[in-house]
């Protein structure tokens, strides 16, 4: 299934999808990016599909078969593989990101 930019997916690769850019988050673009959008790299068996919440500050992790997004806000990992791990302080990234001293 291709994903929603017409690309194929990569199930190795998470794919994410800000929730917030340069304004307010846009409830329309919220509910889309949880819902057909979700449901679409789930479907695909993209291996992760993340939503950043620039105002809370937090990323939703949601992984195939997911009910429930994984609630992150203070260190994400990502292990695309078992020997490859990648590991972010969301909250010094958070600060970089939104310009804060």
């Amino acid at each position: 299934m291709p994903c929603p930019d017409g690309g194929l997916p990569d199930p190795l690769a998470p794919r994410c999808c800000a929730s917030k850019n340069a304004g307010p988050t846009s409830p329309p673009t919220a509910a889309r990016d949880r819902g057909a959008k979700r449901r679409i790299y789930q479907g695909a068996g993209v291996a992760e599909y993340w939503i950043v919440d620039l105002d809370a500050r937090l990323v939703e992790r949601w992984r195939p078969g997911d009910a429930r997004p994984d609630v992150v806000s203070e260190e994400l990992v990502w292990e695309p593989l078992p020997v490859i791990a990648a590991r972010l302080d969301l909250p010094t990234l958070f600060v970089r990101v939104l310009g804060e001293a």
